[in-house]
């Protein structure tokens, strides 16, 4: 772990969060891209240590109720996969922008060498015996690699957009923060089934270093979207 980083971990990190914030590979998922590079670890830092986190574990991760004691471990595992992919969005997400399909492409581009780089260091870490660095660096590539497979199916053949909420067609506001909030809203509802406006709106604030955005805003940024989303369904 960067030296810089503060060697003890807030106690109020969920388990599923802790084993997250303790993976070395989140250190080096984009070393020849500088910029990209510290900006990632900058997010990662805030997303561990930011105070205003602790709300949000608190309703992502909040025991189950009404659960059958023999089901209660399974549930609580699920629960923890989940509170991890939410994190890993947050990550990654804020690097969207405003996509199109150049930039789309660009950036499954982009991750495909860090896949690649990652692969690479799964094989090193085997050969000296580091198989439980390399199984959690093969975590983070599967990760991404399902991205890359969601964004390509974001367009139908004539380059119309036709899934995922997070692609903004028309720019308004902030679209990087649009970008985000969309993707976050897409995480949320395929982990927990509801949006949870105020988490998202939390984590924004986090991961922009902000303070302004409300759940009313997120609310109001994701109207367009989930229009569209049931005019869609209701087509099918």
């Amino acid at each position: 772990m960067d030296s810089s980083r503060p060697t003890s971990l807030p106690d109020w990190l969920p388990p599923s969060i802790r084993e997250l914030a303790q993976d070395p590979s989140l250190e080096i998922l984009d070393p020849d891209n500088p910029e990209r590079f510290q900006h990632t670890r900058e997010i990662l830092k805030r997303l561990i240590f930011d105070q205003r986190m602790q709300g949000v574990w608190k309703i992502i991760c909040a025991p189950p109720p009404f659960v059958d004691e023999e089901f209660s471990d399974l549930r609580l595992s699920q629960q923890g996969r989940a509170a991890q992919k939410f994190f890993m969005s947050a990550l990654f997400s804020s690097q969207l922008g405003a996509p199109t399909r150049r930039q789309i492409e660009e950036e499954n581009a982009n991750l495909r060498n860090v896949i690649e780089n990652l692969v690479q260091y799964v094989t090193t870490l085997t050969d000296l015996g580091h198989e439980k660095e390399a199984r959690l660096l093969t975590k983070v590539a599967s990760q991404l690699e399902n991205s890359i497979g969601e964004s390509k199916a974001a367009f139908g053949a004539s380059g119309k957009i036709i899934k995922f909420p997070w692609l903004i067609e028309r720019e308004r506001g902030d679209p990087t923060l649009r970008a985000f909030v969309g993707s976050m809203w897409q995480t949320t509802m395929s982990c927990f089934g509801t949006p949870l406006y105020g988490q998202i709106a939390v984590v924004a604030n986090v991961v922009f270093h902000r303070d302004d955005v409300s759940r009313e805003q997120v609310r109001e940024m994701l109207r367009e979207h989930t229009m569209r989303t049931t005019e869609r369904s209701l087509m099918r």
